[in-house]
């Protein structure tokens, strides 16, 4: 203000000398300059009403579901060996496809085999007929140990025959079960030993779906439970039931392991895979849920922005339950028909004006927040 009325003290020393009117000129347009400058400024228009997406909420069935990971495996798998020594003279090992139980998959050379078979077989004939030689006669004309001897050479015969029918059959080697073979270990005309590993064969259905979950679960598992779960970049989905809860913990971990059925019909599930899962233990029939992108974390706290009638906006602190898909459930601090935004809310604040549109979810199989697993943040089912 000083400097103000100095600016002006000089101006009326220099224009002095000058005439009145053109002194009353310059004077006046000096002060209104002055009022200018302290003028108020002008207010500042009224922001337009933010954009977001808005959804209605309404009470739905929501399950109550444990996830884990887990590992499928095969019933039923085991290494095809040799239970004789020989050369190999067919095979018949179809790799990778399934074949049926007492399919033949290779042959070793049972030539002595096979000779030994036909001599007990005629040993054995004998033995029968010389005892029924015997029967034929009279008491008086055979003695008992005669009699005695035929049927104990009769049993021995049978032994030496069945042993080398059994010998003979053991020639042949037989899928013991029906499943997958694996990469075959032999090729036509190798002599093989007796445990030499021939192939594998691997039940593929029905599977079984492994598992562990905390000992506070126990209480919750039942035999029958459904199950929904993922394998192989999310591609390979199955459902499974619970079949056996194992009645012993694991005393180091606290944990009760589970075992359900899977049965993998088209076959597009191995052994050895790991399993994503979600066991559904009850189910909530008036639950409320929201979108994940709708939580707002606040230290924490977790609050919400709803629509009032006015399009403008209110926070509201809630508090979340399960999470589900991209879902999480709300116990707490919100009531179905009430609006909640879902997008767009990054700029807002209580009280702001909204322009709401309905919400559009943006599909993403490949995130799901809230899950504990890599294979659950990757899997959406």
């Amino acid at each position: 203000m000083h400097t103000r009325h100095a600016h002006l003290h000089s101006a009326l020393c220099v224009l002095s000398g000058y005439p009145p009117a053109l002194v009353f000129l310059v004077f006046g347009g000096l002060l209104f300059g002055a009022c200018q400058k302290t003028a108020e400024p002008s207010r500042s228009p009224t922001p337009p009403p933010i954009p977001v997406q808005t959804l209605t909420l309404t009470a739905q069935h929501l399950p109550r579901t444990i996830s884990a990971v887990g590992g499928l495996e095969s019933p039923q798998t085991t290494q095809v060996t040799a239970d004789r020594s020989g050369k190999i003279v067919f095979l018949d090992i179809p790799e990778g496809q399934e074949v049926q139980q007492g399919h033949v998959l290779a042959r070793i050379d049972a030539a002595e085999a096979q000779a030994a078979a036909d001599v007990a077989q005629a040993q054995y004939q004998n033995a029968q007929a010389t005892l029924e030689r015997l029967a034929t006669l009279q008491p008086r004309a055979r003695s008992q140990q005669a009699l005695d001897n035929a049927q104990a050479a009769v049993r021995t015969t049978k032994g030496e025959l069945d042993e080398a029918q059994t010998i003979l059959r053991k020639m042949t080697i037989r899928a013991p079960f029906t499943g997958r073979l694996g990469l075959r270990q032999v090729s036509l005309g190798t002599y093989l030993e007796p445990g030499d590993a021939v192939v594998r064969i691997t039940q593929t259905h029905p599977l079984h779906l492994v598992f562990s979950l905390p000992q506070h679960y126990v209480s919750d598992l039942k035999n029958g439970q459904p199950i929904r779960g993922a394998a192989g970049q999310c591609a390979g989905r199955f459902t499974a039931t619970v079949s056996v809860i194992d009645p012993f913990l694991n005393p180091a971990t606290r944990s009760v392991t589970v075992q359900a059925i899977v049965p993998n019909e088209a076959g597009s599930l191995l052994p050895g895979m790991a399993a994503a899962l979600r066991l559904e233990v009850a189910a909530v029939s008036d639950a409320i849920s929201i979108p994940l992108e709708a939580i707002i974390r606040q230290g924490t706290k977790r609050l919400v922005y709803t629509l009032q009638d006015d399009n403008r906006v209110a926070s509201q602190y809630v508090q979340l339950g399960q999470f589900a898909r991209q879902q999480v459930e709300i116990l707490s601090g919100l009531r179905p028909g009430d609006t909640v935004i879902v997008a767009g809310h990054q700029k807002l604040r209580p009280g702001a004006r909204v322009q709401p549109a309905p919400y559009e979810p943006v599909e993403n199989t490949n995130l799901e927040l809230g899950a504990s697993s890599a294979l659950l943040t990757t899997c959406d089912f």
